[in-house]
């Protein structure tokens, strides 16, 4: 990896945590905290959050799931570095509108759902 990229990549990493801190909010009012199963389902959501990187995106995964992508090429004709993608399937996001960006998340929380972007 560049040193460009990882500092880009660098940056956009804590970005990530703010996008899972979301998701899981957003699960916490589909789920309330109130019985045994509920609060042990609400930590396996939180605790199945994960992402992978890749060479152009990087794909947001709950339990396996893909959630959506985060465009992390610098080079892509349609899309910025940190759009946030939804899923169109388990490898590919949907390339017709960007739904917000990582770094500007307060902008788009129509878009990010505990079910994905």
């Amino acid at each position: 990896m560049s040193t460009t990229t990882q500092k880009t990549l660098a940056e956009l990493l804590p970005k990530i945590q703010n996008l899972f801190d979301l998701m899981v909010a957003d699960y916490n009012k589909f789920m309330p905290e109130q019985t045994e199963v509920q609060i042990r389902m609400r930590q396996e959501y939180k605790d199945g959050l994960t992402y992978s990187i890749g060479k152009n995106y990087i794909k947001i995964l709950s339990n396996g799931a893909a959630h959506g992508f985060i465009v992390i090429s610098h080079t892509d004709k349609k899309f910025k570095f940190g759009d946030l993608l939804k899923a169109a399937s388990w490898a590919q996001p949907a390339k017709n509108f960007a739904r917000g960006n990582i770094f500007q998340l307060e902008k788009c929380g129509e878009y990010i759902h505990w079910t994905g972007i």
